[in-house]
């Protein structure tokens, strides 16, 4: 599911970029955050493949199929956004942040992993453990999408 997660990207981009573009950066950040955020969450409810076969690793290469769609446009998007909210010398600094959000990410979820695992052993992390980090990313994406919803359109939106 990794690979299809990440060639689904480049057309999220494409797509929200577009629509940004023509419509503003503000709702197609609500939209891509919403996408990556639910299908994500979602993960967390999947049946495995001894409770419904082959329709368990299909399940979850569709939702990694849409969760790399809508980060594709929350990438772009989101780097566009700092830029434009930024003045003309910083804009590349500004740019250059949200490309610090994955590694800080990696390290959130083996974090969440460790911790899973030492509180269930790794017995439990493998029965159903792995499932609570995706049932706790409902926390993230209310707090992400009340900060998004008070973020302002940028100038160049608005402007245009």
């Amino acid at each position: 599911t990794f690979v299809v997660g990440f060639a689904a990207r480049p057309i999220g981009g494409i797509v929200f970029g577009h629509w940004g573009d023509r419509i503003g950066r503000k709702p197609m950040l609500v939209a891509t955050f919403s996408i990556t955020g639910l299908s994500t969450f979602a993960v967390g409810f999947l049946p495995t493949y001894a409770q419904i076969g082959i329709a368990a690793p299909i399940l979850l290469t569709t939702l990694r199929i849409v969760q790399g769609f809508g980060l594709g446009g929350e990438w772009s998007g989101a780097a566009m956004l700092a830029a434009e909210h930024t003045e003309a010398g910083n804009r590349g600094f500004a740019g250059s942040l949200v490309q610090a959000g994955a590694p800080i990410g990696v390290i959130a979820a083996m974090l969440a992993i460790a911790m899973v695992s030492g509180w269930l052993g790794n017995r439990g992390l493998i029965e159903w453990g792995w499932r609570l980090p995706f049932f706790a990313s409902c926390v993230l994406i209310v707090v992400g999408l009340f900060l998004r919803m008070r973020v302002e359109e940028t100038p160049v939106v608005t402007a245009a």
